[in-house]
């Protein structure tokens, strides 16, 4: 049998909140959160995920692996992250869901009740994802043997 596996999650919980509209004296300590942020994810070597997203957009920037989902919008119009892999976009074939993309920029409301092109993207695609790519930091888990 193989050996059991522990993962060995670091949790980088990072709140960022910012006003819908800031006033201009803010926006330089806001930025520098956001700065810290991303150094911190960078330099702990893990990676983001993301919607297609202004995150995604600073995290492939900062030359973190970046995962990105898609939902209604598609990679293909010009707005991947920077840098990544094609492979690290996780979308609905639009051979699945026939209205995907339904929109450049994402702008267009669903036509289901709820979007099916993001629940279609499960989490055991993007921890697959994440396995594939060796983004994940695993280690086997020591056992020892008493004779």
């Amino acid at each position: 049998t193989s050996p059991a596996m522990e993962m060995s999650w670091n949790i980088l919980i990072t709140p960022i909140m910012v006003p819908i509209k800031p006033n201009m004296g803010a926006i330089p300590a806001i930025m520098a959160r956001i700065a810290m942020f991303f150094s911190n994810l960078y330099t702990s070597n893990l990676p983001m995920i993301s919607m297609d997203s202004s995150n995604m957009h600073l995290s492939a920037l900062s030359g973190i692996p970046t995962i990105s989902i898609w939902g209604g919008t598609h990679p293909a119009f010009g707005f991947s992250a920077y840098g990544q892999p094609a492979d690290y976009h996780l979308q609905t074939p639009a051979s699945s869901l026939k209205c995907r993309p339904c929109s450049v920029f994402g702008n267009k409301p669903c036509i289901y009740t709820t979007p099916k092109c993001m629940e279609m993207v499960k989490p055991q695609d993007v921890f697959k994802t994440l396995l594939k790519f060796n983004l994940l930091k695993v280690k086997e888990k020591k056992t020892t043997v008493k004779l």
